[in-house]
């Protein structure tokens, strides 16, 4: 017999953190303030809590979470105050509320949300003082807007959005006061701007971007202040800068970065004050240092990390004042801590 305890997917918002597992039920838990864990309460949870089934894609923004259900149904929840849930109001929901049909993925950021239809064309809405939702104008929307077609992925940042478009070209837009658009300004774009070509994953940060080409090699560029962009400087960068070979998956949080190579290893590098790396100490660092191995994925929140191994069992570590680490405390933790079992076998 076999259970299937494993996770699929992990999203790690600002403060929350949220788990699909291999039954494709939804888990979330940490700050709840807005109701972004979305239980139906506004308490804060340290451990994982259920909150819907059906889920196949999750994204956990800074106080507001979106999941994409089997039906291609689109359900946001949390925080509202520019319109992100995108359901024509600017109020709060601590429940999964209906937004849209027909999505085939969504990211959350700080205060906007985006979504890939099954057509391919790219929808947006929330704040837009930055002009992170691409549509030519900074005027916030509670409702999808329509800004791309033939979209192959999104990534929602702080206040900037980057997409991977069907020829692998990267395009982004938004705020860029630190060059994390990528585009040799420093000045904000409230409409796409092509970025580099041969492009398969993108993943925006809240004040950088890191994008893996189809070569695997990793480039990353915007604020580097604490050392995020892993190229051994702290000065910003407003282009790509080559980091590291060998790569399979980025994941860009607000101080720092964490990226999964070709042999599973897991490395991460940046800000570390509240243990956010999992290297055991709270030593910043701005180059990439070896952190675990057997990952799969990573996703990197805030001040938090999490992963998902070879065997589908998820580690958490980092910041847990809110509990968005999950392991029943509220105790900051600076190295891996087993959150949920892996796919578990019994011979009967």
């Amino acid at each position: 017999m076999t259970i299937t305890t494993g996770v699929l997917q992990v999203a790690a918002g600002a403060f929350h953190t949220c788990a699909i597992k291999k039954d494709n039920s939804l888990w979330c838990w940490g700050w709840n303030k807005y109701g972004q864990v979305g239980d139906g309460t506004f308490e804060d949870k340290n451990f994982p809590v259920f909150i819907t089934n059906d889920v196949i894609e999750v994204a956990a923004g800074y106080r507001h979470t979106c999941i994409v259900k089997r039906d291609s149904s689109l359900w946001c929840w949390g925080g509202n105050w520019e319109g992100q849930l995108g359901d024509g109001t600017f109020e709060d929901k601590n429940l999964p509320t209906i937004v849209s049909l027909g999505v085939l993925h969504v990211s959350a950021g700080y205060r906007h949300t985006c979504v890939i239809r099954y057509d391919g064309s790219l929808r947006c809405w929330g704040g837009n003082k930055e002009g992170q939702l691409g549509d030519g104008t900074f005027e916030d929307r509670n409702l999808p807007v329509a800004i791309l077609p033939a979209i192959l992925q999104v990534s929602a940042g702080a206040s900037h959005t980057c997409v991977i478009k069907q020829d692998n070209s990267l395009w982004c837009w938004g705020a860029n006061r630190y060059g994390q658009l990528g585009d040799g300004t420093y000045e904000n774009k409230n409409y796409p701007v092509k970025i580099t070509s041969d492009v398969i994953q993108v993943s925006a940060g809240s004040l950088h971007t890191c994008a893996v080409r189809k070569d695997n090699s990793l480039w990353c560029w915007g604020e580097n202040k604490e050392g995020k962009l892993g190229d051994g400087t702290f000065e910003d960068k407003n282009f790509p800068v080559l980091i590291t070979s060998d790569i399979l998956q980025v994941s860009a949080g607000y101080r720092h970065t964490c990226a999964v190579k070709k042999d599973f290893s897991l490395w991460c590098w940046g800000g570390n004050e509240e243990g956010q790396l999992g290297d055991g100490n709270f030593d910043g660092k701005n180059f990439p240092v070896l952190i675990t191995t057997d990952v799969l994925r990573v996703a990197a929140g805030a001040f938090h990390t999490c992963v998902i191994k070879k065997d589908f069992s998820l580690w958490c570590w980092g910041w847990n004042k809110y509990g968005q680490v999950g392991d029943g405390t509220y105790e900051d933790k600076t190295y891996p801590v087993e959150i949920m079992k892996g796919i578990i076998d019994v011979s009967a």
